[in-house]
């Protein structure tokens, strides 16, 4: 049976921030007022690390949740603080029989956004028990991200994303694919980018 599939990204879309950068300043708020010194030593190495550029985003992300994978954080408690950032989109959701919640962000808050929004499958990033050079299949983006989702079709029988949103050019893998797709404040040059590609898909651009 054909069901309506509904694909939208996180940060800066579903919610008008990028929610990984509020996160990092949530575990160094959360750092400082527990005196966990050895933490915040941690943060500001990376953060040092990151600003010199001897570490990518991707690689600052996997460090980080590594350094706190047997810490008790309180991922509830972020959700609830970013809930203000979320937008508020003119879209029948009701519509769409299995909506999918597809980011970057680290799995283990995107899920909880995912459930109280009502999603069906949180697909995001994964934290692994290791790393090595092919960096690029850690982060759940790009082509990475489009895998994961037609994964999870071919899972629930079904073939066609109707609707994707995103903000960004690095989701074109899934862009490309869908029905139909909506680009949330996209760039200038994103936007003379995808007019310029012979793309069959319908693609609507809407500011906030």
């Amino acid at each position: 049976m054909k069901k309506k599939v509904l694909v939208i990204d996180l940060d800066e879309t579903l919610y008008a921030i990028n929610t990984f950068h509020y996160f990092i300043r949530f575990i160094l708020i959360c750092a400082f007022r527990k005196l966990d010194l050895l933490l915040l030593g941690f943060l500001c190495y990376l953060f040092l690390l990151r600003l010199t550029k001897r570490i990518s985003h991707a690689k600052m992300k996997f460090l980080l949740l590594k350094r706190i994978a047997n810490k008790q954080v309180n991922y509830a408690k972020f959700v609830q603080e970013i809930e203000k950032y979320r937008r508020k989109f003119d879209i029948d959701w009701n519509q769409f029989h299995i909506k999918i919640l597809a980011t970057g962000a680290p799995y283990q808050y995107a899920e909880l956004i995912a459930e109280k929004e009502g999603f069906d499958k949180c697909i995001a990033t994964q934290y692994p028990a290791e790393i090595n050079e092919d960096i690029a299949n850690y982060e759940n983006i790009r082509t990475v991200k489009k895998k994961n989702v037609l994964a999870f079709l071919r899972t629930a029988h079904q073939e066609n994303i109707d609707l994707f949103i995103t903000d960004h050019i690095d989701d074109l893998p899934l862009i490309t694919i869908a029905n139909q797709s909506i680009l949330v404040n996209a760039h200038k040059k994103t936007k003379e980018k995808l007019r310029n590609l012979p793309l069959q898909n319908k693609i609507t651009f809407i500011d906030y």
